[in-house]
């Protein structure tokens, strides 16, 4: 619906949230360690974005399980403190 590449996805979105973009977390899912979820509002709609934490080979990274558009209100904790 957004007509995002994964470059952008990527690069301008997921690389650069912060903990101002933090929704909820951890939670707890079967197919999952803990993941964590964010929200942007991006080109006017609010967009839903959950990671996990996988390690391989000694290494840990960030994995997007979840991008697009908010089924429901985000609330952001941090920023309404």
């Amino acid at each position: 619906m957004l007509e995002l590449t994964e470059s952008v996805v990527t690069n301008d979105i997921l690389l650069n949230l912060t903990a101002k973009d933090y929704y909820e977390g951890p939670i707890h899912e079967d197919a999952h360690s803990d993941a964590w979820a964010f929200g942007q509002n991006i080109e006017g709609q609010n967009v839903y974005i959950k990671l996990t934490i996988t390690e391989k080979k000694k290494k840990k990274r960030a994995e997007c399980i979840s991008f697009h558009e908010s089924t429901q209100p985000l609330s952001y904790p941090i920023a309404n403190q």
